[in-house]
């Protein structure tokens, strides 16, 4: 079966140790669920993946989650999570070497997600409806400088509908 995202970490700032996201891949051979829950930690600016399998169980600890398990889903299971899960699962001996760890300390990893399962290093800003409207008249326009307020360089009108 196909993974399914869910439990997305909601938009803003991601903390050490904070569950990103869950691939739920439905009831497994021998009966029982299938979910794969992440974590993001980060050490001296480099992003580590964490995971933990619903078969180790909720109390279970999270453990680094490197490139051969990554192996394991096919790119399409892996949805809007697959940029966050290639960029921080390292190779095995890496996690060893930088020391990295499991870390749950409330602070700031310098990560950041849209709540939509899009994850980059500065922070998301939330779009108004102003810049939403401008936006589309400016595609409509063809024109980047044309603005809501009716500045900007003259284009000619599209047309959008046709003529009998």
């Amino acid at each position: 079966m196909a993974g399914v995202v869910k439990n997305l970490a909601p938009a803003g700032a991601i903390t050490q140790g904070q569950v990103i996201g869950a691939l739920d891949f439905g009831t497994g051979a021998d009966g029982n669920p299938s979910i794969w829950t992440f974590a993001l930690c980060v050490f001296n600016s480099k992003p580590y993946l964490f995971g933990r399998h619903s078969s180790a169980g909720s109390s279970a600890p999270f453990l680094p989650f490197d490139d051969n398990g990554v192996a394991g889903f096919a790119v399409s299971d892996m949805g809007v999570l697959r940029s966050i899960i290639e960029t921080a699962s390292q190779p095995p001996l890496v996690y060893k070497t930088d020391g990295a760890v499991y870390a749950s300390a409330a602070t700031e990893t310098g990560w950041y997600t849209d709540g939509a399962g899009n994850f980059q290093t500065k922070p998301y800003t939330a779009t108004s409806n102003a810049d939403t409207i401008k936006s589309i008249l400016q595609t409509v326009a063809g024109d980047s400088s044309t603005t809501t307020t009716g500045t900007g360089t003259a284009t000619p009108a599209k047309k959008w509908f046709q003529t009998h």
